[in-house]
Formats: structure tokens, sequence, C-alpha cells
């Protein structure tokens, strides 16, 4: 083994380096954190010779759950600018129910299709359980929200979601963010101020619908970081369509309080006749639903809880994307860079999430 190392000078200049600054100069260190030092130096440049195994493994990994939080980016941003377009002919918790119907029956279609394996009785409870806290109660308050908000609004509250994420997985899972983390974080948060135009007053003083998203993004912000301890192991489809399934039945039972904040609502007297309004009900219900929750399962396979989050962080620069193609809003050359500034944080973060999953199974062999 030792041969191998005197194969590389350059490296071995590193490790004595690294260790007369970690042992020779400072006097105590601790024998573990030596070798995490040298161990890394070692990974890195061993890593650049292209000698590590298992990277294209690891590469392929990073690839799933970039792609999983990709797709939920732009279904979820996408899909938000639908259900607003929606409320305009529906009520919230109606609209809601028109949904998860398309949405229920897509993924046991699926299900079907793919003859997906049951889980067992104890965590199909489990499962299930969580559809309560997302889809159900989430988007019952967020559909409510934006009949009193803005899309504009919505997509700003949004962004909380991958915050309050970050901070359950630190309570709950003790995951602690890097500093580099919390850096792009807050330069992720900076871009989202210029994209979604807050300095200029975009965020109104609506404060009981704002109060509702937001407690809809805490609500999501827990389904994330539960679904991340029991998601391993389980077939996707099979667990978005259990909690969706149970979802569905809790908003049925739902509908005495919409009936409660629109009177005029009550036995379906207001439902559209157009096809068209339909057809936009039930796609986004598919899209929102099914597909974005099927993307987000998927990658919560392959990646921590915490780093999640801040991959949401692009869904409202996707809605603010959607609402000019939808809604007819312009961008201006401010918000523009700051959805630029998103993105390069966003690439960075996974970057530096690639590049320390691999460090780490290195380490471990």
């Amino acid at each position: 083994m030792h041969k191998r190392w005197l194969k590389y000078p350059r490296l071995f200049l590193g490790l004595g380096k690294a260790l007369w600054s970690r042992v020779g100069r400072k006097g105590k260190r601790n024998n573990f954190d030596v070798w995490v030092v040298v161990t890394r130096k070692a990974y890195l440049f061993k890593m650049r010779q292209g000698e590590i195994n298992g990277t294209q493994e690891n590469k392929s990994c990073f690839t799933r759950y970039s792609f999983g939080h990709h797709g939920c980016n732009v279904l979820g941003g996408g899909a938000l600018v639908m259900s607003k377009g929606a409320l305009g002919s529906f009520y919230p918790v109606t609209l809601l129910i028109i949904q998860l119907m398309a949405s229920v029956t897509f993924l046991w279609c699926v299900v079907a299709f793919r003859k997906a394996s049951a889980p067992t009785a104890n965590v199909l409870v489990k499962l299930s359980f969580l559809g309560l806290l997302e889809p159900c109660l989430t988007y019952v308050l967020v559909l409510i929200g934006l009949t009193f908000t803005g899309a504009s609004e919505a997509s700003l509250l949004q962004s909380l979601e991958s915050i309050m994420i970050v901070l359950l997985a630190m309570l709950l899972l003790k995951e602690i963010p890097s500093i580099n983390f919390i850096v792009l974080s807050a330069m992720i948060l900076v871009g989202l101020f210029f994209a979604l135009d807050i300095h200029g007053g975009n965020v109104k003083e609506v404060w009981f619908g704002a109060s509702l998203i937001s407690l809809g993004m805490l609500s999501a912000a827990f389904y994330v970081v539960l679904s991340s301890r029991i998601a391993k192991e389980q077939d996707v489809f099979y667990i978005v369509a259990c909690q969706q399934t149970l979802a569905l039945v809790a908003s049925i039972l739902m509908l005495p309080l919409e009936w409660t904040i629109y009177p005029e609502s009550k036995a379906f007297a207001a439902l559209p006749g157009s096809l068209e309004v339909w057809g936009l009900a039930l796609v986004s219900g598919i899209v929102q639903y099914a597909l974005a929750f099927s993307f987000y399962i998927y990658s919560l396979k392959y990646i921590r809880a915490g780093l999640a989050g801040m991959f949401l962080n692009l869904v409202p620069v996707i809605g603010v994307v959607g609402a000019v193609v939808f809604l007819g809003e312009r961008l201006s050359l401010l918000q523009v860079g700051g959805a630029a500034l998103t993105i390069i944080a966003l690439v960075l973060i996974a970057k530096n999430a690639a590049s320390e999953n691999t460090l780490k199974d290195y380490i471990k062999k």
C-alpha cells in the first residue's frame, strides 16, 4: 500500500504539510481529526487522478435525486399557476377534491400497471397518515389562502417551506447544515427577494391569506421530514397513492368548512359547466399531486431531508415564470437577475452535496 503513495510526490508533500499544520505546529490534536484531514486530502487528489472506485455509482445516485427535484420544481411551480387560474371557477376545497380524484385515479392505474408490491400493514398506516399533512391539510390552507392573496404572494410564501424543512431536519433528525450551505441559502433568499419583487412592495398586507399559506408550508415541511424516514425502501407510486387516497377522504369531510367560509358554495350549486375549466382542474391535479409528489418522494431516496428542502427554493421562480406565460405578467431586469442568482446558488449546493456524499462513502470504505 505504501508504495502506491510514493508514486504521487505532490500527494506525499500535501499529506506532510497537513500533518505538520495539524500536529507539529498546533501541538495537541485529536488523532481522528488528523486522519479525517489527511484522508480528505488523499481523496481529493485521487479523485482528480480518477482512481476512486464507485464514483460512477455516486454520480448516478446524484443524477437521480437531481432529476427528481428538478421535476418536482418545474411541476410544482407550474401547477401553482394552474391552480390559481382554476380558483376563478371553483371554490378551494371543491377544487382540491376534484384535483385529488384525478390524481388518485392516475396513481392507482400506474400502481396496477407496474404491479407494485404492497408494503406491510404497519408501514401502510404510517404512509397513509402522512397524506393528512400533505396534500390534505397543506393544500386546504394554501388554496383557501390563494383566494385572499395573489400568485406572487403565494410564490414568495412557498419559499418558506424550504427554510422550515431545514429547521425541522436539524431539530428532529440532527442534520446540521454546513457553513457553505447557510451562505448559499442566504444567497438564494436574496435572489428570491429580487426575483419576486419584494423590494417593490409585492407582498400586500393580506394577513389572513398569508397566514394560511404559511401554516400550509409548515404542514408540508413536517410531511417532507417525516417521509424521509420511511420512504427509503417503498415503491414511490404506492406511497403517493396511499397518502392521497386518505387525503381525498379527509378533504371530502372538510366540505362543511368550505360551506362555512363560502356560504354560496353549498350543494355544489356553483360548479362551472365549461369543459375547458374542468380540464384545467383535472390536469392540474395530476401535475401538482400525482407527478410532482412522485418526483419528490423518489428524490428523498437519495438525499437527506434538510438538503431536499433547499432545492424547493426553485419552485417560486418557476411560479413567476408560469405567471408570465399564463397570467400575462412581466418580469423586470432586476427580477431576472434575482432568478439567475437563485439558480446559481442551487447549482452550487447540488455540486457541494455530490462531493460531500461521495467523500462520506469513500471514508466509510
